[in-house]
C-alpha cells in the first residue's frame, strides 16, 4: 500500500500546478 500515498501526493501536486499555470503563463508572455 505504500503508492497510495505516493498518488495522492502527486494528484494534490498537479491541482496546484494546473491552479498557478495560467498566472505563469500570463508572466511569461509579459516578459517575451
Amino acid at each position: 500500500m505504500i503508492g497510495l500515498p505516493f498518488f495522492i501526493m502527486i494528484t494534490s501536486w498537479t491541482i496546484c500546478w494546473l491552479d498557478l499555470a495560467p498566472f505563469v503563463l500570463h508572466f511569461l508572455s509579459t516578459l517575451s
